[in-house]
């Protein structure tokens, strides 16, 4: 990207005339590297997105329209921008100027100054000059000239982080230059309070003759580059992300940015030569955050290539998203844009669990065992997307509805356990992504399934070179299963020598007593998904093996099981557990253990978990009730995890512990979302009686632990006052957090509880939470952060009672109006219905099952629908923004009335008029 220059007549004035002989000594383009394009044929979702190329002539009629307007975006009182587009994008391809403006508005998010960047945008040319050979983007900033002082003291007015701080603090007390001259962009002065406003602080361009992916929900396509991270670059450059490193300029012989001020060759020492290697530091040179382009066809304020993909390196490849990273905004807030509130998300990352998957016609596969998802910032994947071409027959089933093959199927987290593929005949092609609640990652690689005979099948899979598993083998448990026992088909399992088989053991209805495997291979063991009705694990002896109902010393997957009865005797240690998960430290690859929709009940301990330092732990919308020891000196918890890599718990009920806590965590990570929490009582509501536990949430050895959207109830029985403990037996990681928020915290029973006890004062990030009955919200008091507080969105039926005809199909939209007083975007809805009247909701022209959070995602908002029943249904409605959910909505009912009871006499119909 080929930045010139524009410099003021006079020291501090606006922007004369552009300057554009600025020679060899600044070429900043960002160099394309060549790539081989996607193959012929190739229908991979991220190929299907629009590209835009010069020769193709794919102008699109937004892009044609906006030529030569000035489109304004921002809020006011804060960060606005001016683009006026000119001439050159009418033969701009689709998706152009939606991509810019997904740029704006993001820059808007991240900065809060509440000052106006004007900026000209071309296509194929940048100002009205020919783009430099081989430049994807190129951008002509106007800038203006200062002292050292005048920067220095404007840094030093506006620092707001702790970086600008740190950045201040390290500017000597004079010129480090020498004498040098500083020239800041026209936009970067007005940010720091230094100039006035200009007609046009800059110009972008972008080259007419690459391929580039415009869609900002997929930045990764092959053969094309990421547009949305080029353009990120150039606009950047415009608000001042320039290096001169001693450039002469419009007759000065040497000039510096606010950037060269944050550049150095070693702690203390900077480094204002161009073509030395440099590094970019807040601190002095103490911490360097990366390393400075030293190419002599990049720019020296770009980053050097090898640190990732990145939106602001000198030099990019086609294929892969190049985002704005925490790093880049490290930098843009030290050279003087203020960072808002809002987080820096980095997008989750999607793999297949193998490329090819051989399977027997008809054989069901769980959905979240073709994939693996990840996300860097720890953030929940809230929401996934497949897409299938359908041409071997095989099919997605939500909620055992089938799907169809070429376009997105949506489905939220808590729908990814009722989601299936089912092989067809042949070969089909499959792709998956996540979204974190902020970002949709890029598409997987494509995976294939291939269904065969049994025998074909059989025959593939021996025959992979890489040894892959003709998908799960599925073992089946019951009184017409291959199985008559758990531990029977587990014993099966266990014995199989090849690694990478697949069992999955399906468990029909009924009550297996004292029935007790034991799991030394990676497997999954749940509730016959076909078939309705509780399966329960009951112990009526005291356990054989002294641990659990279910011993693991592998990686495990449980679902829908009922566990109850698990104990043994006090001088074995009274803590008989439903599960207990005995991993070790060297597991490799490391031990995942995994519970979803269980119930665990009347055992001394729920779940008791070993020590593996590397192992992941999830337990998901499960119940845990009147577990525990009676006896006073055992103190036993419903969950127990010992030194783990990380426990997330969410969506589960917790209530009638007796003496020992709810949830006791050791491991590096906690996250505790969205649970009900009884602390020494119950819900009469939930058929629990009454405990005495100890601590709701006990985090004994610190770490980084967020507590989010759970309500916590203390109880009289409750043998502490403490709610929420922290670090109380001392913090053993390195890093150590503590973050509280979106919670309900009411007290019932004493006149002294404490909602959190942070034992070592860890700062503790508390965010609108609520104290009931709590004498002591934190202590101590000192440790207290308050972050920014997030409103929940607002949400209103648009009427209370409508009349409906039986049948009568609405859109879920028109039912009801949602607005966010903090201008955040609703990214998710959750409906509900009691279903009295026979009226339900339709996703995707779906049916969903009554008296149950329906979940939809903002872009599944318009394939939804109500369809009235015979009778009358209530229904609710709640948004969520992102961070908070909403209040439920007031209710409001749906009648199906017929025609004769909704029109008076000598009424008619009404006539719908419909125009095109």
């Amino acid at each position: 990207m080929t930045d010139t220059l524009a410099i003021a007549a006079a020291q501090g004035e606006a922007a004369g005339s552009l300057e554009s002989d600025l020679g060899p000594d600044l070429p900043e383009t960002i160099g394309s590297q060549s790539v081989p394009a996607a193959a012929g044929g190739e229908t991979d979702p991220g190929s299907m997105q629009a590209q835009g190329n010069a020769a193709s002539g794919d102008a699109s009629s937004a892009s044609a329209s906006l030529a030569g307007a000035t489109v304004q975006m921002g809020a006011a009182g804060g960060l606005v921008f001016n683009i006026t587009y000119d001439s050159s994008i009418s033969s701009a391809p689709a998706g152009f100027t939606a991509a810019i403006a997904d740029v704006v508005n993001y820059y808007t998010s991240v900065f809060s100054d509440p000052v106006t960047i004007n900026i000209d945008v071309g296509w194929g040319e940048v100002g009205g000059q020919a783009l430099a050979s081989g430049a994807l983007g190129e951008s002509e900033t106007n800038v203006g000239l200062f002292s050292y002082s005048q920067v220095k003291s404007a840094l030093a007015a506006d620092a707001k982080s702790a970086d600008d701080t740190s950045a201040v603090d390290s500017l000597p007390a004079t010129d480090p230059t020498g004498g040098g001259s500083f020239v800041l962009a026209t936009a970067e002065a007005k940010a720091l309070g230094l100039g006035a406003n200009v007609a046009v602080d800059g110009y972008v361009g972008f080259s007419s003759s690459a391929a580039y992916t415009f869609d900002p929900n997929n930045r990764a396509v092959a053969g094309a580059y990421d547009f949305i991270g080029v353009a990120e670059h150039e606009i950047s450059e415009v608000m001042g992300r320039i290096a001169l490193v001693g450039t002469p300029l419009s007759g000065l012989s040497h000039t510096y940015t606010a950037l060269d001020l944050f550049r150095y060759a070693s702690p203390g020492s900077r480094q204002l030569a161009a073509g030395h290697p440099a590094y970019f530091s807040v601190d002095g040179g103490n911490t360097g955050l990366n390393n400075f382009n030293t190419a002599a066809n990049g720019d020296a304020g770009d980053w050097a290539s090898g640190g990732g993909n990145d939106s602001y390196n000198a030099f990019v490849s086609a294929g892969v998203a190049e985002p704005v990273t925490a790093n880049d905004l490290r930098v843009m807030d030290a050279i003087g844009w203020d960072l808002s509130t809002a987080k820096i998300d980095t997008p989750p990352v999607v793999t297949p669990t193998s490329s090819n998957i051989a399977a027997s016609p008809g054989q069901l596969f769980d959905a979240s065992s073709l994939f693996t998802a990840s996300d860097p910032d720890g953030d929940a994947i809230t929401q996934y997307d497949f897409w299938d071409t359908g041409g071997g027959g095989g099919q997605f089933l939500v909620d055992g509805a089938a799907q169809p093959a070429n376009g997105d199927i949506y489905v939220s987290a808590p729908q990814l356990a009722q989601t299936a593929y089912q092989s067809g005949n042949g070969t089909d092609t499959l792709w998956v992504r996540a979204y974190d609640g902020t970002q949709w990652s890029a598409w997987s690689p494509s995976f294939t399934v291939t269904s065969g005979t049994s025998a074909d099948a059989a025959s593939t899979a021996s025959s992979d070179p890489a040894g892959q598993a003709a998908g799960p083998i599925i073992l089946t448990v019951g009184p017409d299963g291959q199985y008559q026992t758990i531990s029977d088909a587990v014993a099966f399992a266990d014995a199989d020598t090849n690694p990478s088989d697949n069992f999955d053991i399906q468990v029909a209805p009924g009550t297996y007593t004292n029935d007790f495997p034991e799991v030394t291979r990676p497997m999954t063991i749940e509730a016959d998904p076909n078939a309705t009705g509780p399966v329960v694990l009951l112990a009526t002896e005291l356990l054989p093996n002294d641990k659990g109902i279910i011993l693991t010393t592998s990686s495990l997957t449980v679902r829908g099981l009922t566990f109850e009865g698990a104990a043994i005797s006090n001088a074995d240690g009274g803590n008989g557990a439903g599960i207990r998960d005995q991993n070790v430290d060297g597991s490799d690859p490391p031990a995942s253990f995994i519970v979803e929709n269980c119930t665990f009940t009347g055992n001394q301990e729920g779940i008791l978990t070993g020590y593996d330092a590397s192992e992941t732990i999830s337990i998901a919308n499960s119940t845990f009730a009147n577990n525990g020891n009676p006896d006073q000196g055992y103190f036993q918890h419903a969950l127990y995890v010992n030194f783990a890599g990380s426990l997330t718990v969410t969506g589960s009920l917790f209530g009638g512990q007796l003496i020992g806590h709810d949830i006791k965590s050791r491991a590096m990570v906690t996250t505790i979302t969205d649970n009900r929490i009884y602390d020494g009582a119950a819900d009469p509501a939930d058929g629990i009686g009454a405990g005495s536990t100890s601590y709701g949430i006990d985090t004994p050895n610190g770490g980084v632990v967020t507590i989010s959207g759970n309500l916590i109830v203390q109880g009289p029985a409750t043998q502490n006052s403490i709610m929420v403990d922290y670090g109380t037996e001392g913090l053993v990681y390195d890093s150590n957090s503590l973050s509280v928020s979106n919670n309900t915290f009411i007290s019932t029973g004493l006149s002294q509880a404490i909602g959190i006890y942070d034992a070592f004062a860890t700062p503790v990030q508390l965010n609108n939470n609520t104290f009931e009955g709590v004498a002591t919200p934190v202590y101590p008091a000192s440790a207290i952060i308050n972050s920014p507080e997030d409103t929940p969105p607002v949400v209103t039926p648009t009427s209370s009672n409508i009349t409906a005809s039986p049948g009568q199909l609405f859109d879920a939209s028109s039912l009801f109006t949602a607005s966010d007083p903090d201008g955040d975007a609703i990214t998710q809805y959750d409906f509900w219905d009691t279903g009295g009247g026979g009226g339900q909701f339709l996703v995707d022209g779906a049916a969903q099952p009554a008296n149950g959070d329906i979940y939809v995602s903002a872009a599944q908002l318009a394939q939804t629908a109500y369809q009235s029943g015979n009778g009358t249904d209530t229904l609710w409605v709640r948004a969520y923004d992102g961070t908070q959910w909403s209040a439920w909505s007031p209710s409001f009912t749906v009648s199906g009335l017929s025609t004769d009871q909704m029109l008076g006499a000598g009424q008619q119909p009404p006539t719908l008029i419909a125009h095109s």
